[in-house]
């Protein structure tokens, strides 16, 4: 029989492996499975837009997302880091990078054909059963706008 740090190494490797198949769907323009991954109930907080930009990943977040996903085209994550403690299993912790083009205009950013290139900060907190409960996501919106922009 297992004991419980070998239990909760499977778990902390199941969830991580739980929220990079998350994202891989987002960069696969999938918001069905990416939701999928979610419990009905899970949350999400678009930190750098304050409070307006927090609810339901089922409304909220299939919204932001879609409105993304048409704005910018050829996604592609890349994973720079992923950190969990194997006593907290359940929050995985993720440094991505967006990679895309603006095609479209996104959050009042009008398109001008720019390259997005932005650091994100995304930390996931799953369930016992390694469904999702809480996402939040951070990256440094002024120097996303001065990428997609003139205005620097």
């Amino acid at each position: 029989m297992k004991n419980n740090v070998d239990l909760l190494k499977n778990r902390s490797s199941n969830n991580r492996q739980h929220c990079i198949e998350f994202l891989e769907a987002f960069e696969a323009h999938d918001i069905d499975a990416m939701l999928d991954r979610c419990t009905h109930d899970a949350t999400v907080q678009f930190i750098p837009l304050g409070k307006s930009f927090a609810g339901n990943v089922h409304s909220l977040g299939r919204i932001f997302w879609s409105a993304f996903l048409e704005s910018f085209s050829n996604l592609k994550i890349i994973f720079h880091h992923t950190n969990w403690v194997e006593e907290d299993a359940d929050r995985i912790t993720m440094l991505i990078t967006l990679h895309a083009l603006h095609t479209y205009t996104f959050a009042g950013i009008k398109s001008e054909g720019r390259e997005l290139n932005c650091k994100h900060l995304v930390i996931f907190q799953l369930n016992e059963n390694s469904k999702i409960t809480n996402i939040e996501v951070s990256w440094n919106h002024r120097e996303m706008k001065a990428q997609l922009t003139d205005r620097h």
